[in-house]
């Protein structure tokens, strides 16, 4: 290990491009032939290929430390997954924490995105999978308001929208698809606390949760999509119900995150990923109902929560690209409640805003509620 430390530290320093791919292939087969044995050395291994990747150089050489460090990641697995905090720290200066080329936090993310989707494995689900998910959180508000949290912020999406995409690629759609991933989706709204939750301004790991949702959107199609779509759904109702039962600003602010999704969900490509739309359209009537039912506990919050944003816009959106055939038993539903308190103060906004994006559906249907 230490000859291969000197020679590969050597060839970087010296740029012998040339060289350092027979020296990352010999690197791999040594942790093949040590098996557990090479735990003690993972951690330099990793240094050496990462400073591979941030030193300026050909795009080949970044390829062949990507192959190294995806072999190490996949043959230690074991080792690794049931506590990724040690790796995502070695690796979280790629990932953005420290200043890097954006190709290069995106390359980190994909690289990490194979250790949390083995982590969303049923064995490892309830203890690895949160860790490491609270633990790149907590680490992205350690840098808060730094110049450098908008790359790492990326480099996390990345990571986690890959993790959830998953390797294998449909060849009919050239789609993702990953057994576990609505699992990680699950576990990433999960992990929200009060401190994600208690602000007007959309805190960084709601806004990573919705990046993280329409980057999947982009990447399949509405059969692999509904996964995710079944566990936005149950996360609406579940939410739904606990602010009715605690009415709480946390948990209406969790409410209003899981209408914004919706509107994610119906609005990204065009509602073209959404396989059946009535259950849809029964989830967001639902939290329509809710934030109705509770007036006082709406008027209390009003200003500290983004109506307007979370969800009036949602449900603006999922007029316009609804099917028609769908849509008709709820429109009616959506009309009324966005004409009575506490959402009658956006209606005219709401007609603006669909008159000019989706002309067609407002003159059919919304402008009778606007000349009344």
């Amino acid at each position: 290990m230490e000859l291969l430390v000197k020679y590969i530290e050597g060839y970087i320093n010296l740029k012998e491009k040339h060289a350092l791919q027979p020296a990352l292939d010999l690197l791999k087969e040594y942790a093949h032939d040590l098996g557990v044995r090479f735990e003690k050395h993972y951690a330099k291994s990793i240094e050496l290929v990462t400073a591979i990747i941030v030193t300026p150089g050909d795009v080949e050489v970044i390829e062949w430390s990507r192959d190294c460090l995806v072999f190490l990641f996949k043959y230690l697995s074991k080792l690794l997954v049931p506590d990724l905090r040690p790796t995502f720290d070695l690796m979280a200066p790629l990932l953005g924490k420290l200043r890097q080329q954006p190709h290069t936090a995106k390359f980190a993310g994909e690289a990490m995105s194979f250790l949390v989707q083995k982590a969303a494995a049923p064995s490892y689900r309830d203890t690895a999978l949160p860790l490491i998910i609270n633990h790149a959180k907590k680490d992205l508000k350690s840098i808060s308001g730094t110049r450098q949290s908008t790359l790492y912020y990326d480099g996390l999406m990345t990571m986690f929208a890959e993790s959830i995409k998953g390797l294998k690629r449909d060849p009919r759609t050239g789609g993702y698809v990953s057994k576990n991933g609505p699992d990680i989706f699950r576990s990433l709204f999960m992990s929200l606390d009060e401190l994600d939750l208690d602000s007007i301004s959309e805190p960084s790991w709601v806004g990573l949760i919705h990046g993280v949702l329409t980057s999947i959107l982009h990447h399949t199609d509405s059969t692999q999509f509904k996964g995710i779509l079944d566990v936005v759904m149950e996360l609406s109702r579940t939410s739904a119900d606990n602010f009715v039962e605690r009415k709480t600003v946390q948990d209406l602010h969790r409410l209003l995150t899981c209408a914004r999704m919706l509107g994610i969900v119906t609005g990204v490509r065009m509602g073209s990923r959404v396989q059946e739309w009535t259950p849809v359209l029964e989830s967001l009537y639902f939290i329509l109902k809710q934030v109705q039912k509770e007036l006082a506990v709406i008027t209390k919050y009003e200003s500290v929560v983004d109506l307007w944003k979370c969800l009036v816009l949602s449900v603006s959106i999922t007029i316009q690209f609804a099917p028609m055939e769908s849509l008709i038993p709820f429109s009616s539903k959506f009309l009324e409640s966005l004409t009575k308190e506490p959402l009658a103060k956006y209606f005219l906004t709401f007609c603006s805003y669909l008159s000019e994006s989706g002309p067609d559906r407002f003159n059919s249907l919304a402008k009778p509620y606007f000349q009344k």
